[in-house]
């Protein structure tokens, strides 16, 4: 067993309590001695039950040490041995009870103990779960919204398509750019693209009449991203820039280009 299954078992309470078998004991003990993760569980498990029990504990009767004294003074010459044999009795009784009462709280504190910590892990592991699916639902409307989006432009007879094809040393790389011929706006799907270094960006431009214009940033994070509308164009292409974009032209690498 790795750590978390050891820790799960709840067979670290059980050593702890006393209750473990000797076989149990034996693995603990070569465990605890091996793995600093596993000694350190033990030791917080140790220090929960020890403040659990200061947090309950009960003082006893006020009127214990009296009667106690006189009972002591009474067996003082004035008993006979069967009276004292019977006193005796009374006490290893009483001191069983007592000892089998700290034992019951023990065992009750532990399995207390292990009930708490087997709820909050259940509770932990709900709310893990809880918020993977919150996040794979998340996802699946994005691309049921960009899939839907892209059937849209896919229908539209207005729709120019151009695919921007990998240049250089990025020759896989690949875009798909749908130009609304009516309403000029372009958007971008497909986007094969390695990843933008940290403080990098891509940024899509036309070219028009020879002249790059900025089409704006490219947000690798949507499947279907909408750029600036763009009213004349022969060409496009991908540039990596800096996260603010360049206003002149590119000035980082081309990726990606394609003619319409």
């Amino acid at each position: 067993m790795d750590n978390k299954e050891i820790i799960a078992s709840g067979i670290l309470e059980a050593y702890v309590l006393g209750i473990a078998s000797a076989k149990e004991v034996q693995e603990i003990d070569q465990f605890r001695s091996e793995n600093i993760e596993i000694e350190n569980e033990i030791q917080e498990i140790q220090s929960a039950l020890e403040q659990y029990a200061f947090a309950h504990e009960q003082m006893p009767p006020s009127d214990l040490k009296p009667n106690v004294m006189h009972a002591l003074g009474k067996l003082n010459g004035t008993e006979n041995e069967k009276n004292i044999n019977s006193t005796i009795n009374k006490s290893i009784f009483t001191q069983w009870v007592a000892a089998a009462s700290v034992a019951f709280l023990l065992l009750s504190i532990g399995a207390n103990w292990v009930l708490y910590k087997n709820l909050k892990k259940s509770e932990q592991k709900y709310e893990a779960l809880a918020s993977e699916n919150q996040q794979m639902a998340y996802q699946n409307n994005i691309l049921k919204t960009s899939y839907e989006q892209e059937v849209g432009l896919l229908q539209n007879s207005k729709i120019q398509m151009v695919t921007l094809k990998g240049v250089g040393k990025t020759n896989n790389a690949k875009v798909m750019l749908y130009w609304d011929m009516k309403t000029m706006d372009v958007y971008l799907s497909a986007m094969n693209l390695p990843e933008a270094p940290k403080g990098k960006k891509y940024q899509l431009w036309a070219i028009v009449n020879g002249m790059p214009k900025s089409a704006g940033m490219v947000d690798m994070s949507m499947k279907m991203c909408k750029m600036l509308p763009c009213l004349h164009g022969q060409a496009f292409s991908i540039s990596l820039e800096t996260e603010s974009g360049s206003l002149d032209g590119p000035k980082g690498e081309i990726y990606v280009q394609g003619v319409v």
